[in-house]
């Protein structure tokens, strides 16, 4: 690889070097220990109970973690998407529903996450 810059030092420094392939597969373990909390998480879920930790894993790699703010909407109701949310922590409502939506659940439903994450497949 060559460098794109100098590193000159300015005082008496005492630095570390680390090859590249290492440090990206150390970096590898520390993603999988820190996902692993995660994937276990989503293992409490009563759709995903008899699934296998390699299961869930294999699923997990196709996740996005997105963070939303206080009264941020995550989606709304007419939107395409196909996708199913798993609150990992904090509450999310829906507020209202159209007719066909509301005969299947009560009009505002609250989902809340503490110790266990709450599954909710998206409206298409």
């Amino acid at each position: 690889m060559t460098r794109t810059a100098s590193l000159v030092a300015v005082e008496t420094s005492l630095v570390i070097t680390i090859a590249k392939e290492p440090f990206l597969r150390t970096m590898g373990d520390v993603m999988r220990q820190a996902n692993y909390s995660r994937i276990e998480l989503i293992k409490k879920l009563p759709l995903f109970s008899e699934w296998s930790l390699a299961q869930i894993a294999s699923l997990f790699r196709h996740c996005v973690k997105k963070e939303f703010s206080y009264n941020r909407i995550l989606y709304k109701q007419g939107e395409k998407d196909d996708s199913i949310y798993i609150v990992l922590k904090g509450e999310v409502e829906v507020p209202s529903l159209s007719p066909a939506a509301a005969s299947r659940t009560s009009p505002t439903e609250n989902h809340r996450h503490d110790d266990q994450p709450q599954s909710r497949e998206a409206a298409a």
